[in-house]
């Protein structure tokens, strides 16, 4: 599976959001669901989005 900051993408109001890797979307009920890092910093996004990565922390 590719890194976390492959999965960090720009709303377009430059709030950042981490979306579910395709290979975990099936465990899902939507195929797409993106949770929010609540910071417009890429550099924040990415220390926020580690532990979410490293826990499997997605919600619905």
């Amino acid at each position: 599976m590719a890194r976390p900051t492959a999965y960090i993408e720009p709303s377009r109001h430059s709030v950042f959001y981490l979306r579910i890797p395709k290979p975990l979307r099936s465990s899902f009920p939507r195929p797409d669901i993106r949770r929010s890092l609540e910071t417009k910093c890429r550099r924040q996004a990415i220390a926020t989005c580690a532990p979410i990565w490293i826990l499997g922390e997605f919600s619905v």
